[in-house]
């Protein structure tokens, strides 16, 4: 009796020990996936996360709300036309090289293939892509303004000097350099003869240029391109005229604003994000958060390796155990094994499949939570966060459910392996013993 106690006793430590090394195996093995940059480049590929950035998060609200804490030209361009400047420049295939690009960098340094976290964005070709996004969006503006029938205009011939024409063009060029135009209708001088067109064209620079408020870069853009912009006014086309300040002044004050900008770029046109993450994140120099982030990943590296170790030992403590528990006895042994196995994995298989049904009712339930929508102002960013989420974690479910099944078909396939070699045995002597039986009947005959 006390021999079956001491026996129940050592296969519940051992049973116990096998659940914990098989735990620690699959935290290492999640913590492992965890760093892989392919569970989240699926997963931001699952959620459509990049096109639904622009639908969802940065939509024409959330751009206005925005762009009005940020800038005091938000009168100039409308959220509409800001949306879809940044689709120009930005696309969403842009947006998921970068992240890619920027997730395999981030899981090299995370798994030790690489000493120092870099990470890059690639700006050359969103740069290249402003000035023209921003011309084209300025010249859709200019053909869409209401110009004012040329029959209006009246004595221009004898009263240019002065004429408040050249004001509301010197303000409509002024409006340029922002990116729109200050009114919704603008005169069509197409009536005017050649002098005149170009007297009042030249008040309208002059008095651009001295306007202080204009950014000094837009002005020398504007005083370099005078002669292109006179020459489309020479007959009075006020549209022209509008539309040949985007093309030479304002892109060329984009382009210089821009060069000011693309030194701090490499020599390939990136970004570097690291020292840029170290001031605003930790606040300190590239350096000392190359030295942190080291430091944590050195951490991780540890835990990796110690649950692995120590997972694996403790599993064959635990065999070792419950074979000698079993000593001599290899079919309790196996019974032990797949009983456990069968157990542990059906019951794993169903906590998880409950687990993998239950989540997006629950991701719902914190979407729609008031307080969890209040802290963040943008709308939409909540909801596409937690998809995100919620695809990684399903995915990790998935995996744990590959493996529970897995656990459960092995032990079905060993219970089954012992039944079947259990049955033919007995059939086995079932046939051996009638065969004999004959014989000890003639025997007993004679």
């Amino acid at each position: 009796m006390f021999l079956w106690i001491l026996r129940a006793l050592a296969s519940m430590l051992a049973g116990l020990a096998i659940f914990l090394g098989v735990a620690l195996l699959l935290f290492h093995l999640n913590l492992k996936a965890l760093l892989d940059d392919e569970l989240y480049t699926n997963a931001l590929a699952d959620q459509n996360a990049y096109e639904r950035l622009y639908t969802e998060v940065l939509t024409t609200q959330n751009i206005e709300l925005v762009w009005a804490e940020v800038s005091t030209d938000a009168g100039y361009l409308t959220s509409s036309e800001l949306q879809g400047l940044m689709k120009t420049v930005a696309p969403p295939e842009y947006l998921q090289a970068q992240a890619e690009a920027n997730l395999s960098l981030l899981s090299n340094f995370a798994t030790g293939e690489s000493e120092e976290l870099e990470l890059y964005l690639e700006l050359s070709g969103p740069l290249d892509r402003v000035v023209a996004a921003t011309v084209d969006l300025i010249v859709t503006k200019v053909e869409q303004t209401r110009l004012v029938d040329k029959q209006l205009i009246q004595g221009l011939a004898a009263q240019v000097e002065g004429s408040p024409y050249s004001q509301e063009i010197a303000g409509a060029l002024e409006a340029i350099s922002t990116g729109g135009l200050e009114s919704q209708s603008i005169t069509d001088l197409t009536g005017l003869s050649e002098d005149e067109s170009l007297e009042i064209f030249d008040q309208a620079l002059a008095s651009a240029l001295d306007n202080n408020l204009i950014d000094q870069r837009y002005r020398v853009a504007l005083e370099q391109a005078a002669p292109q912009l006179r020459q489309a006014f020479k007959t009075g086309d006020t549209k022209q005229l509008l539309a040949e300040a985007a093309r030479t002044a304002a892109a060329a004050a984009l382009e210089t604003a821009l060069a000011d900008f693309r030194t701090s770029l490499d020599r390939d046109g990136r970004l570097d994000l690291v020292p840029l993450l170290a001031e605003e994140l930790a606040d300190v120099d590239e350096e000392q958060f190359q030295s942190t982030v080291g430091g944590w990943r050195d951490r991780i590296t540890e835990i990796l390796a110690r649950t692995r170790n120590l997972g694996l030992i403790v599993l064959a403590a635990a065999s070792s155990l419950v074979v000698l528990i079993y000593w001599g006895r290899p079919r309790q042994t196996a019974r032990w094994f797949y009983v456990l196995l069968i157990m542990s994995g059906g019951a794993s298989l169903v906590f998880l499949t409950v687990a993998y049904f239950a989540l997006p009712g629950v991701v719902d339930r914190v979407v729609n939570s008031a307080w969890m929508v209040g802290q963040v102002e943008l709308e939409g960013l909540v909801g596409l966060t937690l998809d995100i989420a919620l695809s990684v974690i399903s995915t990790r479910l998935v995996a744990l459910m590959w493996y529970a099944g897995g656990a459960l078909t092995v032990g079905v396939l060993i219970w089954a392996a012992f039944l079947t070699w259990d049955i033919t045995r007995r059939e086995h002597q079932n046939e051996q013993k009638a065969l004999s039986e004959p014989d000890n009947g003639n025997e007993a005959v004679t």
